[in-house]
């Protein structure tokens, strides 16, 4: 049989692997299979022996074609703490995103706006000033409009990589919430372990929890409510930390 056959073979697979999945906006592939390789498959021309470079398999370009919003990472990409978090905070982000988009209101738009604010200001405050603008306008534009200046807006924050600065910002916006609640040793702890995490002495995993539990104990609803804590299930992060694999965006 020619390789053509089993090159539409493998699309065919391809295919209808995507359809049985079709909802989903993360794919985790191996980098090193001829079929699920991001862009170091090795390619030979028909009849020839030679080899004639690299290329993605062709899952990933079905998965380029057919989902065009997902995001992918490799079996070697989740050993990498930095581009785990960045794969898992944005695969669960857009799913909140489709769960407005694909039932939209104002309402709903708003809410997704302000659950997510101190996350999406870890990334880039002026992104987030354009959404909450977009919003305040929402009289001069079809919901069709709002919702795809607002995707725009969100796929443009997701080209950006927090900084311990701009984190440190956030994290100190999130503890003004507390504060009323707090001791006077209380704060001077807290702000001694930001100064820590300021210096890239210290994960901010343990300030996150802290301003969890809190959070949680005083009822601060502001706060449980927000993703910047926890952007993707909390669950996830205890299981990784038994294997020692805790995503860290600035690791």
């Amino acid at each position: 049989m020619s390789n053509s056959f089993y090159q539409q073979q493998l699309k065919s697979k391809s295919r209808e692997y995507l359809r049985a999945n079709a909802k989903a906006s993360g794919f985790i592939l191996k980098e090193k299979s001829p079929s699920c390789g991001l862009e170091q498959c090795k390619y030979y021309l028909p009849a020839k022996e030679k080899l004639q470079g690299r290329t993605a398999g062709i899952l990933p370009r079905e998965i380029k074609k057919h989902f065009i919003h997902s995001f992918i990472i490799t079996e070697e990409g989740l050993t990498d703490s930095r581009a785990l978090y960045y794969f898992l905070l944005k695969v669960f982000t857009w799913q909140r995103w489709l769960e407005v988009k694909n039932n939209f209101s104002i309402a709903r738009l708003q809410k997704f706006q302000a659950y997510h604010k101190l996350l999406f200001l870890g990334f880039n405050r002026q992104i987030v000033d354009q959404m909450g603008k977009l919003i305040a306008q929402q009289k001069k534009y079809s919901p069709a409009v709002i919702i795809n200046r607002f995707e725009d807006l969100l796929l443009r924050i997701f080209q950006f990589n927090l900084s311990r600065p701009r984190w440190n910002n956030v994290i100190l916006h999130g503890f003004g919430h507390l504060s009323d609640y707090l001791s006077a040793k209380s704060k001077e702890n807290f702000l001694n372990k930001l100064a820590k995490f300021r210096e890239g002495k210290l994960n901010f995993w343990p300030l996150h929890h802290w301003l969890a539990d809190r959070a949680a104990q005083y009822e601060v609803n502001y706060l449980t409510q927000q993703f910047f804590l926890f952007p993707y299930p909390r669950e996830i992060n205890l299981a990784l930390e038994q294997i020692n694999k805790l995503p860290d965006p600035f690791a």
